[in-house]
């Protein structure tokens, strides 16, 4: 899991009133040294999609 997430993982987990499993995978490990970025949110423009 990454920093950035660590809230919004404890967010829904209150939401869903009950903790979500968690596993490390060999490979895909956090980097302890990371640093919290800002979670960009995508526009409202269909996902990339072009227009029909």
């Amino acid at each position: 899991m990454y920093v950035d997430e660590l809230q919004l993982l404890k967010d829904i987990e209150k939401l869903i009133k009950r903790p979500v499993p968690q596993e490390v995978i060999a490979g895909f490990e956090p980097d302890p040294t990371a640093k919290p970025e800002p979670i960009l949110r995508r526009s409202q423009g269909g996902g990339g999609r072009s227009p029909r």
